[in-house]
Protein backbone atom coordinates (compact mmCIF):
# COMPACT_ATOMS: atom_id res chain seq x y z
CA UNK A 1 0.00 0.00 0.00
CA UNK A 2 1.87 4.01 -0.59
CA UNK A 3 1.44 6.68 1.05
CA UNK A 4 1.93 4.51 4.28
CA UNK A 5 -1.37 2.92 5.11
CA UNK A 6 -4.48 3.33 7.12
CA UNK A 7 -3.20 5.60 9.16
CA UNK A 8 -1.45 7.92 7.38
CA UNK A 9 -4.45 7.60 4.60
CA UNK A 10 -6.99 8.40 7.89
CA UNK A 11 -5.30 11.55 9.18
CA UNK A 12 -5.19 12.88 5.71
CA UNK A 13 -8.88 12.01 5.53
CA UNK A 14 -9.63 13.73 8.48
CA UNK A 15 -7.18 16.82 7.56
CA UNK A 16 -9.28 17.33 4.04
CA UNK A 17 -12.85 16.63 6.13
CA UNK A 18 -11.80 19.69 8.87
CA UNK A 19 -10.30 21.68 5.75
CA UNK A 20 -13.42 21.98 3.68
CA UNK A 21 -15.27 22.51 7.01
CA UNK A 22 -13.11 25.40 8.37
CA UNK A 23 -13.02 27.04 4.59
CA UNK A 24 -16.87 26.64 3.95
CA UNK A 25 -16.40 24.71 0.82
CA UNK A 26 -18.55 22.41 2.18
CA UNK A 27 -21.24 24.27 3.07
CA UNK A 28 -21.00 26.24 -0.52
CA UNK A 29 -21.31 22.74 -1.98
CA UNK A 30 -24.04 21.09 -0.05
CA UNK A 31 -26.37 24.46 -0.29
CA UNK A 32 -26.19 24.46 -3.83
CA UNK A 33 -27.95 21.89 -4.39
CA UNK A 34 -29.38 20.95 -1.03
CA UNK A 35 -31.93 18.49 -2.31
CA UNK A 36 -29.20 16.16 -3.36
CA UNK A 37 -26.92 16.19 -0.61
CA UNK A 38 -29.83 15.89 2.07
CA UNK A 39 -32.60 13.55 2.35
CA UNK A 40 -35.84 14.86 4.33
CA UNK A 41 -36.57 12.81 7.25
CA UNK A 42 -40.31 12.74 6.96
CA UNK A 43 -41.04 11.58 10.83
CA UNK A 44 -38.40 14.68 12.30
CA UNK A 45 -40.88 16.81 13.03
CA UNK A 46 -43.69 14.62 14.43
CA UNK A 47 -40.85 13.09 16.56
CA UNK A 48 -40.12 16.58 18.31
CA UNK A 49 -43.14 17.93 18.48
CA UNK A 50 -44.39 14.85 20.59
CA UNK A 51 -41.24 15.74 22.52
CA UNK A 52 -42.10 19.22 23.48
CA UNK A 53 -45.54 18.04 24.14
CA UNK A 54 -44.19 15.31 26.72
CA UNK A 55 -42.74 18.46 28.25
CA UNK A 56 -39.37 18.14 26.69
CA UNK A 57 -37.34 20.86 25.92
CA UNK A 58 -35.37 20.46 22.96
CA UNK A 59 -31.91 22.25 22.19
CA UNK A 60 -29.56 21.72 19.02
CA UNK A 61 -25.46 22.17 19.32
CA UNK A 62 -24.08 22.42 15.93
CA UNK A 63 -20.20 23.06 14.51
CA UNK A 64 -22.13 24.47 11.36
CA UNK A 65 -22.56 28.73 11.16
CA UNK A 66 -26.21 29.58 11.13
CA UNK A 67 -27.20 30.21 7.43
CA UNK A 68 -26.17 26.63 6.61
CA UNK A 69 -28.17 25.59 9.88
CA UNK A 70 -31.12 27.68 9.08
CA UNK A 71 -31.09 26.46 5.46
CA UNK A 72 -30.55 22.99 6.47
CA UNK A 73 -33.91 23.15 9.24
CA UNK A 74 -35.67 24.89 7.22
CA UNK A 75 -35.69 21.69 4.62
CA UNK A 76 -35.95 19.34 7.13
CA UNK A 77 -38.96 21.38 9.54
CA UNK A 78 -39.90 24.73 7.29
CA UNK A 79 -39.63 27.53 8.35
CA UNK A 80 -41.10 27.61 12.21
CA UNK A 81 -38.19 25.11 13.56
CA UNK A 82 -36.30 27.60 15.63
CA UNK A 83 -39.45 27.66 17.53
CA UNK A 84 -38.95 23.78 18.56
CA UNK A 85 -35.44 24.20 20.45
CA UNK A 86 -35.06 25.87 23.41
CA UNK A 87 -31.38 26.15 22.82
CA UNK A 88 -30.07 27.12 19.86
CA UNK A 89 -25.32 26.82 19.51
CA UNK A 90 -24.22 27.27 16.21
CA UNK A 91 -19.96 27.53 15.32
CA UNK A 92 -19.80 25.25 18.87
CA UNK A 93 -16.28 23.99 18.06
CA UNK A 94 -17.30 20.19 19.49
CA UNK A 95 -15.63 18.43 21.22
CA UNK A 96 -14.13 21.50 22.72
CA UNK A 97 -17.39 23.59 23.59
CA UNK A 98 -18.26 20.71 26.21
CA UNK A 99 -15.19 21.47 27.94
CA UNK A 100 -14.78 25.42 27.08
CA UNK A 101 -15.72 28.38 29.48
CA UNK A 102 -15.48 30.72 26.79
CA UNK A 103 -18.64 33.18 26.74
CA UNK A 104 -21.42 32.81 24.37
CA UNK A 105 -22.12 34.91 21.82
CA UNK A 106 -25.20 37.06 20.41
CA UNK A 107 -26.01 36.32 16.91
CA UNK A 108 -28.26 38.53 15.28
CA UNK A 109 -30.54 36.02 12.79
CA UNK A 110 -31.51 39.52 10.88
CA UNK A 111 -27.79 40.90 9.96
CA UNK A 112 -25.91 37.80 10.16
CA UNK A 113 -23.82 39.72 13.02
CA UNK A 114 -22.49 39.35 16.53
CA UNK A 115 -24.80 41.76 18.52
CA UNK A 116 -23.36 44.96 20.14
CA UNK A 117 -21.59 44.08 23.72
CA UNK A 118 -22.37 40.48 22.44
CA UNK A 119 -21.52 38.17 25.24
CA UNK A 120 -24.14 36.89 27.36
CA UNK A 121 -25.35 33.84 29.49
CA UNK A 122 -26.76 30.86 27.19
CA UNK A 123 -30.71 31.68 27.83
CA UNK A 124 -30.26 35.03 26.26
CA UNK A 125 -27.62 33.77 23.65
CA UNK A 126 -30.47 31.27 22.18
CA UNK A 127 -33.59 33.46 22.56
CA UNK A 128 -31.85 36.37 20.25
CA UNK A 129 -31.61 33.86 17.62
Amino acid sequence: MRGGGWGTNSTSTAECVQKVHATGEMYSAVGADLQRYVHKNLGLGEYLDRLLQSGKELFMVTNSPYSFMNMYMCLMLEEGWRKMFKYVVVLARKPTFFQSASPFRLYDVESGRLREGGRAGAEQQVRSI
